[in-house]
């Protein structure tokens, strides 16, 4: 192990310590992790931290295996800063960058889905099919960055999920914002109260989301376990 990979671990130790992942054995014998968070200044930073230590202590390295990169993966608002830097260039619009890298989806009911796009073999479209690794590794979304394959509980799956719906909401209003002042329409008539969300309007890296300030009051107090 060099020096950046020990200055690498002793950071995500340090922020594992605002988030606890617990292995775990449900009811019918089935290993799995849960999640609790033990300070209220946690962000989703270390809430991904948090996870790679736990998969650096308890999961294989998956290089090599391809078995979730055939699934759908949205994107969120703080999706956008990461690929952009795959184009290259000093100036973008989330705009650009979802065309360059997503399908949008609109449902019947008028429901958006924004995700990353597929290659020809229905794989995602930073595979290497041939070796079974990521292409753009340090660039995958966040769906991508936290899941691995290992049984979640309900708290650590709607944790995951209320992160990633809310993200995407407000991607889909920051889409808006950028056709109303004149950019390409890649979206249909929308009622943008629908997308709304002030908190993560501005926000574009994990560093910047407090998780507190984002998840329903019941929901953390569910999760939120003061240790002090």
């Amino acid at each position: 192990m060099n020096n950046q990979e020990i200055i690498n671990n002793e950071e995500k130790m340090k922020n594992s310590e605002k988030i606890e992942v617990l292995l775990v054995t449900f009811g019918h014998g089935q290993m799995g992790y849960d999640i609790r968070i033990k300070d209220d200044t946690a962000t989703i930073a270390d809430y991904l931290a948090a996870l790679d230590y736990f998969a650096q202590q308890y999961m294989t390295d998956c290089q090599g295996c391809d078995g979730c990169c055939h699934e759908r993966a949205p994107l969120t608002i703080l999706d956008i800063e990461p690929l952009a830097s795959l184009l290259q260039q000093s100036q973008y619009s989330a705009h650009q960058v979802i065309t360059a890298f997503a399908y949008i989806e609109v449902f019947a009911d008028g429901a958006i889905d924004i995700s990353l796009k597929r290659n020809h073999q229905y794989g995602c479209y930073f595979l290497d099919s041939k070796n079974k690794i990521c292409t753009q590794h340090q660039a995958r979304p966040f769906v991508c960055r936290s899941h691995f394959c290992l049984a979640k509980s309900e708290q650590a799956q709607a944790l995951r999920s209320i992160i990633a719906n809310k993200g995407m909401d407000a991607l889909i209003h920051l889409l808006w914002q950028e056709q109303q002042a004149g950019a390409d329409k890649i979206l249909p008539l929308l009622d943008p109260s629908d997308y709304e969300n002030d908190y993560l309007r501005d926000k574009r890296s994990y560093d910047q989301v407090i998780l507190k300030d984002i998840l329903p009051a019941d929901f953390w107090r569910q999760i939120y376990k003061d240790t002090i």
